[in-house]
């Protein structure tokens, strides 16, 4: 994952579509920390690694 993704990044079930599941890593500590929740959490999906994007965050509901 970091060779590939890089830090910052943000793992999270592929499956969520809430923040459960969701974890941010900013340095390996971090991630080391993430793989192990994630280890223990129950994920309806696959757990996925994406670059982190920063900027204001956005909630589109109808």
């Amino acid at each position: 994952m970091l060779e590939t993704i890089g830090l910052p990044a943000v793992l999270k079930d592929t499956t969520g579509t809430s923040s459960r599941g969701v974890w941010l890593v900013r340095d390996e500590g971090a991630l080391r920390a993430a793989l192990t929740a994630a280890s223990h959490t129950p994920l309806k999906g696959r757990l996925f690694a994406e670059p982190l994007a920063s900027g204001p965050l956005y909630s589109r509901r109808p």
